[in-house]
């Protein structure tokens, strides 16, 4: 057994905290021969070049083994080999262990967890809300109701009765005191069901979009709660012409990635 070893030759900064114990889960997978063939572990905190788990078993010093990070929001789960620099035992028959990563940690891993809210990084700092909206469906007639609950340059989290459509876009409608409605693009990405309610992480479609959502968030900011938003009736032509601006601005995403 080897002690905690905190040095930046091990775990470099910046490293991420997991906002709520044990809501990631991480599997060890070992070398064949070896007992227990894997360990159950959740992540506790993690930098592009390692990572700290807290372990059903203890595995040994500079062994080689196989993470794989599990996203279940989005059914992924993300593989890539490490080794054990540090072991200790910790409480009620648990184990911490350090790890570094043989490569760096692809940058998309991290966004993933930052923007399903599993680590919080400085530069998607989220921002807790509570603010009424109306959205629709890409491809949808009806609006329905929402709450956005949280927002970061990534993207927001938004609840309501509506069931999640993963990949599609959703149009959020939003409204200013004695203005003109304002529109934010985003993409479903993820959901999930609590209270009775589906919350669903969406990605913002552009910076524009954030800083539109700003705008209102200060406003709310200064006057209490966002308040319901009614859609607008709309004619046809209107509706057409969203539809075809929505196009647009979607292939300028695409493109600007």
């Amino acid at each position: 057994m080897m002690g905690e070893n905190t040095s930046d030759a091990v775990l470099p900064d910046p490293r991420y905290k997991v906002c709520e114990a044990g809501s990631v889960r991480v599997r060890a997978e070992r070398a064949p021969g070896l007992i227990p063939v894997r360990a159950e572990a959740t992540l506790l905190d993690i930098s592009q070049y390692g990572a700290k788990l807290l372990a059903s078993c203890s595995l040994q010093v500079h062994e080689l083994i196989t993470l794989q990070i599990e996203v279940p929001e989005v059914e992924q789960v993300f593989s890539l080999p490490a080794i054990v620099r540090w072991s200790q035992p910790a409480a009620t028959a648990t184990w911490r262990l350090g790890c570094v990563f043989t490569g760096a940690l692809p940058q998309g891993v991290l966004d993933e967890l930052s923007f399903l809210g599993y680590i919080e990084r400085r530069q998607d700092r989220r921002q807790v809300v509570d603010i009424a909206a109306r959205a629709r469906w890409e491809l949808a007639e009806e609006d329905f109701p929402i709450r956005i609950v949280n927002v970061s340059a990534a993207g927001i989290r938004i609840c309501c009765q509506e069931e999640g459509r993963i990949g599609e876009r959703l149009l959020l409608q939003l409204k200013e005191d004695q203005a003109e409605p304002l529109f934010v693009y985003s993409t479903a990405v993820w959901q999930r069901e609590e209270d009775g309610r589906h919350v669903i992480g969406c990605r913002l479609a552009s910076r524009e979009d954030y800083e539109l959502l700003c705008s209102v968030l200060r406003l709310a900011t200064g006057n209490g709660p966002g308040r319901a938003v009614p859609l607008r009736s709309r004619s046809v032509l209107g509706l057409a012409v969203l539809t075809a601006i929505s196009g647009i601005r979607l292939v300028v995403w695409l493109l600007s990635r």
